[in-house]
């Protein structure tokens, strides 16, 4: 039988908490580099936050249903 990380590392459909906490722990970390970069680049937070969600939103294509 293989070990129990392999099992969890094939999985295919991971639960509904797990896609959370991994999309959290992303959105958590580009705050932070948005922060490092406003901070560098002296431009207000917000802005930042607004052009990185311009940034990221593309990719983050929602089908409805």
């Amino acid at each position: 039988m293989p070990p129990a990380f392999y099992l969890a590392a094939t999985e295919l459909n991971p639960s509904p908490v797990a896609e959370f906490v991994t999309d959290s722990i992303i959105l958590l970390l580009v705050a932070t580099g948005v922060a490092l970069l406003s901070r560098r680049l002296r431009i207000p937070y917000v802005t930042g936050l607004v052009f990185a969600g311009l940034a990221i939103a593309p990719s983050c294509q929602v089908e409805p249903g």
